[in-house]
């Protein structure tokens, strides 16, 4: 059983991810800096793939996926970190689940309890023990430190404090989607892209506006991207602020869409 987020709803042209990480450095700040520019990780697929099609699940129905969550690495750097995560789906919640429906869903437990992967050199490495506190501290500087323009004006009075459960705390999407991403960006050579580029952006989410993540192939800011192919990712990036923000509990498949509940 294999599902995908169906990309007439999930993907964004070029213009659009610029438009997002232009909203970022506009709508997130820190207690005490603003964001100069939209902040962006250059990542190897082949560090990507191999991690989430290595992963066993329990059941026979199931979704592969990455689940990203954002941190705060001082006032103006931050870094995305990387668990490779299988959803399952759960009778008695009727849908796919991340976590067992009746554990909390928090990140500091995905971070505890998880492989947990985050960028060095282009490359996902896993976290070591001493990495993880660091993570941890990492991400509680995010919920203590992050300010977002809810209302999207940019206004200094408009930045608020992190609201949990409104604004993100992660993101999820399935390795299908990421195959097909890859796939519909092949060049005139027909040679897949060797990076992919997970980028902050500032997404108007249900009313307010979010920190959140999109995904692509291209170098965000490029004017054009690769050969335009003929998959419905062609020229374009995943936009992954749907499906998870502001946590990942329920996953329900519909005609092979997901949507996060």
């Amino acid at each position: 059983m294999s599902f995908i987020l169906d990309p007439s709803n999930h993907a964004i042209t070029l213009v659009e991810i610029n438009s997002m990480a232009k909203n970022f450095s506009q709508m997130i700040k820190t207690s005490s800096s603003t964001f100069k520019t939209y902040t962006y990780e250059k990542v190897n697929v082949k560090s990507v793939i191999p991690l989430l099609s290595g992963l066993v699940p329990v059941t026979s129905s199931f979704i592969k996926g990455m689940r990203i969550i954002p941190t705060l690495r001082s006032e103006s750097a931050m870094r995305f970190l990387y668990c490779p995560t299988i959803a399952e789906f759960n009778d008695e919640f009727s849908g796919f689940t991340i976590f067992e429906y009746d554990t909390e869903q928090n990140p500091f437990d995905m971070i505890s309890s998880n492989t947990v992967y985050w960028v060095v050199n282009d490359e996902l490495q896993m976290l070591s023990a001493g990495d993880l506190q660091t993570a941890t501290d990492d991400f509680q500087r995010y919920i203590d430190e992050i300010l977002i323009s809810h209302d999207g004006t940019g206004y200094p009075s408009s930045f608020e404090n992190y609201v949990s459960l409104e604004d993100t705390s992660s993101t999820y999407f399935t390795l299908d989607t990421l195959q097909a991403l890859i796939s519909d960006n092949k060049d005139s050579s027909n040679n897949e892209p060797a990076y992919l580029y997970f980028q902050n952006t500032a997404a108007k989410v249900d009313g307010v506006y979010r920190h959140t993540a999109a995904e692509s192939v291209f170098n965000p800011g490029a004017t054009s991207g690769n050969n335009p192919g003929n998959g419905p990712f062609a020229n374009k990036a995943a936009d992954f602020h749907q499906v998870c923000p502001p946590m990942c509990n329920k996953i329900v498949a519909l005609k092979e869409k997901l949507i996060h509940l």
